[in-house]
């Protein structure tokens, strides 16, 4: 069934998902501001970065979780904001452990995107990525592939 609310380019660029049962498409018009890319150890987050387009890791200071965010994506206005940093990563801490309850087919390395609702004031998740379709932003991919490492040695010690 088509619904008037999803423009037709959408049906039709995930028409080849038709019939996979793990695909959704959801979608809701938010006002987002302080996009923050969580990248996954398992259920574990273990590097982020603000979604700030122009920053790569060479832009990164080192540490696993980078408190530069950019309130609206795109307007060039980066603040550093340790608590609101903090504040995202504890809900994705959350978030991201209750999706991987879910589906562990999501793997040891997965990214998952949080965001403040503007008409709320609360984090909120906006989008899940595979690892190898995840821009990098000023993240420490070192940070995140170690812990990623870490959980498959501990989790394979478990249960030798």
């Amino acid at each position: 069934l088509f619904s008037p609310d999803v423009p037709e380019e959408i049906y039709g660029a995930t028409m080849h998902l038709e019939g996979n049962s793990k695909v959704f498409l959801v979608q809701e018009r938010l006002p987002l501001a302080h996009e923050y890319r969580v990248f996954m150890a398992g259920d574990t987050p273990a590097a982020g970065a603000g979604c700030i387009e122009h920053f790569t890791p060479l832009d990164s200071r080192g540490d696993a979780f980078d408190t530069r965010l950019e309130g609206t994506r795109g307007s060039g206005i980066i603040t550093d904001d340790p608590a609101l940093t903090e504040r995202l990563v504890e809900y994705a801490r959350t978030a991201g452990a209750a999706l991987h309850r879910a589906d562990p087919g999501l793997g040891y390395a997965w990214v998952l995107d949080v965001a403040i609702n503007t008409a709320t004031n609360e984090p909120v998740v906006i989008e899940l990525n595979p690892a190898r379709n995840a821009g990098l932003y000023a993240s420490n991919p070192h940070a995140w592939m170690e812990a990623v490492r870490d959980k498959l040695t501990i989790e394979q010690e478990a249960a030798a």
